[in-house]
């Protein structure tokens, strides 16, 4: 329950001084050595200076306002955690109340847990994919399209009973497997690993899905009450360590989009009057140095 209340309060947290948490140091891809080759500055006059020094104005940015669309990515990350924490909450709640009620809210969990994959993915493609909105739409409807079909597998009542446990998991994991593609897709694109991983932060949404998976697995395994049945009864049981690994990996995937989100958005601010093509043009040409 408390997984919910964290949800809520940081759906209300401002989008202020992000640059704190952000990684020490200049970023290498925006340091003068790497800065874009000429015809793209003679096209651009200025914008890479700009962006060169994104870093250092970040920090004297301040308030930085969201447009709208990214605020409405952002949210759909806060409100589908609600949603799957809140749901996972009901369930254990009523569950007790009859083996129908049970089975039925257990559906909700289900439910609830497949929203937050999606939920997830969706913001991550929003931002890992800020300059190719044909990419960011592609995989944004393949992977609305395969959750809506792990929707409708894991709420059919037959898929319910402990026997489909195992399919169940298997079902989430690769439901949540489908965020690889677009990651490695952007990696081929930016030609640069510290800027997908480091400065998109890419590396907290690798360790996001590792924690879910694992989290999954040890639930899926009976770890560790396998080895020690009744000790973990009230502390330590596989489902404990599950829900903790559901909140650790959601927490960890808001890193990640919160840190696209301030890069994205400190670039543009440092680029003044230039549109985001022109930001992208540049980004696109210095990690291709890099």
């Amino acid at each position: 329950m408390w997984g919910a209340v964290i949800a809520i309060l940081l759906l209300f947290l401002q989008l202020a001084d992000l640059h704190e948490w952000l990684p020490g140091g200049p970023w290498p891809i925006f340091s003068l050595h790497t800065l874009p080759s000429p015809d793209i500055l003679e096209r651009y006059p200025g914008l890479g200076l700009r962006i060169a020094q994104a870093d250092a104005q970040t920090q004297r940015l301040g308030y930085v306002r969201a447009p709208p669309d990214d605020l409405a990515f952002l949210s759909v990350f806060l409100l589908s955690a609600m949603a799957c924490l809140g749901c996972s909450a009901t369930y254990h709640t009523v569950a007790c109340h009859s083996e129908r009620t049970a089975l039925s809210y257990n559906r909700l969990d289900y439910a609830g847990i497949v929203l937050l994959i999606v939920g997830s993915n969706v913001p991550a493609l929003h931002f890992g994919f800020h300059c190719h909105p044909h990419l960011r739409t592609l995989y944004t409807t393949l992977v609305t399209i395969w959750g809506t079909i792990a929707l409708y597998i894991v709420t059919q009542p037959k898929f319910t009973v402990p026997k489909y446990k195992t399919l169940r998991a298997m079902i989430f994991i690769a439901l949540g497997l489908s965020a690889v593609l677009p990651v490695v897709h952007g990696f081929l694109i930016a030609r640069d690993w510290f800027f997908v991983t480091h400065v998109l932060g890419a590396r907290f949404l690798m360790l996001s899905g590792a924690v879910y998976i694992g989290g999954a697995l040890i639930y899926v395994a009976h770890i560790p009450e396998r080895w020690s049945p009744y000790t973990f009864d009230y502390i330590g049981a596989s489902h404990q360590i599950f829900h903790v690994c559901v909140l650790l990996g959601a927490w960890l995937h808001w890193l990640t989009v919160r840190q696209a989100y301030t890069v994205w958005h400190s670039l543009e601010t440092s680029a003044g009057e230039y549109s985001r093509e022109a930001v992208c043009a540049v980004v696109h040409a210095a990690t291709n140095q890099a």
